[in-house]
């Protein structure tokens, strides 16, 4: 095949291989928003307003061109420019292949394998990772560039670089200026031929490429619906470019290393498994035959994973945050694997071995991307638009809501500014009150308030006392600053809200119906990370909202809330929740209920002196002594004791065994008079373990049954009490429970069994022969109708 038509099969199958990637993508892709700052970055695309620090005014106007032609939701949109970007790193990549480890026409069959890693995947899908994948697309061209200037020098090509640079630093620039010694060695290395006049032009087009970040100061005049730091002159534009508002919120340590170092240990192998093998081979393989290009991608894998394991430090509960930012290293990664793929069919010369060869490629290539979809399965995630909505739901008609946290914000924003939605919330984030421009754009929107910057608790009370005595005024559940407010107003949990009021009252518990929780009960692996804290704000809130209304005596509304936390498939306190369940069911004086929630708790968790002690004497009540004996010391060994539980052990201890047997078979039986049958059931299912009185106690269970009517229960205990021992009265009871349950044959045949036991048995006998005179009168009436049927024929 000549040249041309290499080059026509290459451009052939990477088009099919983009298109099969964009299918997938676009079948695994959110519907609406991820739960993180998709809904910010939308609303500052759609919108052209100033999102957070560092703004990325270049991806948002860049967003704002491809989404304004497409059809569909406007976070669909932006998830697909996600889509749109990640396609393009492909198709560069393949081109970058082509001048590095492969051979023309066959690399774009390799990128399938970076299509379908975890990360790349995972960030292809949502509009937050849009940013990171043109971070991925400057990488990937300024990678093709520094190759094509080490393998043929030429002015155009440093200063393309120079301008993508300076271009990719209105992105991200965080992520991109760690890599600017690695470029700049290019520079340094060509510095005579680039010379004076080629500094200055390259120098020239790097500030070019950074004039994206004037959209800031064009758009802030404008006054956007989200406007960060309100960026008007060059000291505004500084404070959100330079990242200000934000400090490390974990100090470096000994630990913060270990747990960083094994999360990027762990990616190494999770985001590419079985593929991920070929990495170190390939790395070995470019270095033989290129060393040039080998210093060059190993120096960005080495500089990105440094500064992100070592200097980006991140806290565990949000440790996930690393592997969006070590996405330039796995690029590396993939180049290296692709390297070592070729290079391995370079040196595996006999067709048996290189087939085997292939096939195991083939094999991990398909586990890869199993995995990954298993992971990236977010087509039915809809939590943190449904989150949103139910903040939304909780406010009534002009209340105030002041917000704290991504997940109780920006969904909020997508809502309001995109939606059109709950404009008549009086609605802030805490963390705007801090700063000048946050507290002059609440007031330029909802008026004056006493407010002044940095002073954010004080500012917090100053909004809740001007609106609370007119109108509901809520906070989010999560609030750092919660500890610190003053206000004169009492908190309230309300549904996923705390409220400030004026009384003590409870807020009734219908808000949760209001919700949607649909996904959280099933959510895929790959959502369960990212969803967990959102989703976890549910049963919190809750339980919360639960303990007040039990505090207030609405025990059954708050008995519902409790056991429906406990549903949530997320991480939460079982064992106090089970036992704030049996607490609920003592203010009940169900004591039952609460023993059974008692014993649920400690099978939670095991060191719980206080529910011990109170099973230890609910046990004693009912007169399961051992029982109570056992609870007892367990709460004795956890430092637990009372005056009632230590005279109950003196009492039992003053007891034998057979006594101690007789009194639980007098307070079952005490229950079973009392119509508690399930009291009766627990103390009777206790004494059955220890083969005490069996046929007593089954006895006793069928007559209750019995007499109560359901004779199916009636009868099973009835034959498990004559199982044990014969007795005649169970005979006689059996018998009627099967003639008042319409089976007289089952009645008549247990009274022949009786009757073989027990001859001449006077009960026995007596309905014996009523069952026979009613089958005779029957057999009468049936014969009389059956002439009077012929007669008239």
């Amino acid at each position: 095949m000549n040249g041309a038509g290499r080059r026509y099969l290459q451009a052939a199958v990477l088009s099919v291989i983009l298109l099969g990637t964009f299918l997938i993508y676009l079948r695994t892709m959110h519907p609406a928003f991820k739960n993180n700052d998709s809904p910010e970055t939308t609303v500052v695309a759609e919108t052209l307003a100033v999102g957070h620090p560092p703004g990325y005014p270049l991806f948002s106007m860049a967003g704002k061109i491809f989404t304004s032609a497409l059809p569909g939701n406007h976070a669909f949109r932006m998830n697909l420019f996600s889509v749109f970007l990640a396609l393009i790193v492909l198709a560069v990549t393949s081109a970058l292949l082509n001048k590095t480890a492969g051979r023309r026409g066959f690399n774009a069959v390799i990128i399938v394998v970076l299509a379908v890693s975890y990360i790349f995947w995972n960030q292809a899908i949502e509009a937050k990772g849009g940013i990171y994948m043109m971070n991925l697309l400057f990488l990937s061209l300024l990678l093709c560039a520094a190759v094509d200037a080490m393998n043929s020098f030429s002015r155009r090509r440093i200063y393309f670089i120079a301008y993508v640079f300076g271009l990719s630093l209105s992105n991200h620039w965080p992520s991109m200026i760690i890599l600017a010694p690695v470029f700049g060695a290019l520079f340094i290395m060509n510095s005579r031929r680039i010379r004076v006049r080629g500094f200055v032009i390259s120098l020239l087009l790097f500030i070019l490429g950074l004039t994206p970040y004037l959209y800031l100061i064009i758009r802030a005049h404008a006054a956007p619906a989200l406007n960060w730091g309100n960026p008007v002159d060059l000291q505004g534009l500084l404070w959100i470019v330079m990242r200000q508002a934000y400090t490390y919120p974990v100090d470096p340590s000994l630990k913060v290393y270990i747990y960083q170092s094994a999360e990027f240990a762990k990616l190494l192998w999770s985001n590419y498994t079985l593929a991920g093998l070929l990495a170190l081979p390939g790395a070995w393989f470019l270095f033989r035959e290129n060393r040039k290009h080998f210093y060059l991608f190993a120096s960005v894998f080495a500089i990105t994973a440094i500064m992100v394991v070592l200097y980006n430090r991140t806290s565990d509960e949000v440790i996930w945050l690393m592997h969006i930012f070590l996405m330039p290293a796995f690029y590396i990664m993939f180049l290296f694997i692709a390297a070592g793929y070729y290079g391995a069919l370079r040196r595996i010369k006999a067709k048996k071995h290189r087939k085997v060869f292939i096939a195991a490629a083939a094999a991990a290539l398909v586990l890869l991307a199993a995995m990954s979809f298993r992971h990236n399965r977010a087509e039915r995630d809809f939590m943190s638009y449904d989150f949103g909505r139910g903040l939304e739901a909780t406010v009534e008609k002009g209340g105030v809501y002041i917000g704290d946290g991504d997940y109780n914000l920006m969904p909020l924003f997508y809502l309001r500014e995109l939606l059109d939605s709950r404009r008549d919330i009086i609605f802030t984030a805490a963390t705007f009150l801090i700063f000048d421009w946050g507290i002059n754009d609440f007031e330029r929107q909802y008026g004056k308030v006493n407010m002044r910057q940095y002073e954010t608790s004080a500012n917090i009370d100053a909004i809740i006392e001007k609106y609370a005595a007119d109108r509901p005024v809520y906070m989010s559940s999560y609030f750092t600053r919660a500890d610190e407010l003053k206000t004169s107003y009492h908190r309230a949990q309300k549904g996923l809200l705390i409220r400030f009021k004026p009384d003590k009252r409870p807020e009734p518990s219908y808000v949760y119906s209001l919700y949607s929780y649909r996904g959280v009960f099933k959510m895929a692996p790959g959502l369960r990370q990212t969803n967990k804290t959102l989703v976890t704000w549910y049963p919190v809130s809750m339980v919360n909202h639960a303990n007040e209304l039990s505090g207030y005596g609405r025990h059954d509304e708050a008995l519902r809330l409790y056991k429906n936390a406990l549903a949530f498939p997320v991480e939460k306190p079982e064992a106090f929740i089970r036992q704030n369940i049996a607490i609920t069911y003592n203010k009940k004086a169900d004591y039952l209920n609460e023993l059974i929630w008692l014993e649920r708790a400690v099978e939670h968790d095991a060191d719980i002196g206080t529910a011990y002690e109170r099973m230890g004497l609910i046990y004693y009540a009912f007169g399961m002594l051992q029982p109570a004996k056992r609870a007892f010391s367990m709460a004795a060994a956890r430092g637990v004791k009372s005056e009632a539980g230590i005279r109950a052990m003196a009492n039992i201890d003053a007891l034998s065994i057979q006594e101690q047997y007789e009194l639980g078979i007098l307070r079952g039986s005490e229950a079973i008079e009392s119509n508690e049958i399930e009291k009766a059931v627990k103390i009777y299912d206790f004494l059955l373990e220890k083969n005490y009185k069996r046929a007593i106690i089954y006895r006793n269970l069928g007559v209750y049954y019995f007499r109560t009517q359901d004779y199916d229960e009636a009868a099973k205990n009835f034959k498990l009490s004559n199982n044990e021992t014969k007795d005649p009265e169970v005979y006689l009871y059996l018998a009627y429970t099967y003639y008042n349950g319409n089976m007289a044959d089952n009645a008549e045949t247990t009274l022949k069994e009786g009757l073989a036991i027990y001859p001449g048995h006077p009960a026995l006998s007596d309905f014996m022969r009523k069952l026979k005179a009613e089958y005779h009168e029957e057999t009468v009436n049936s014969t009389d109708r059956q002439r009077g049927s012929n007669k008239d024929k």
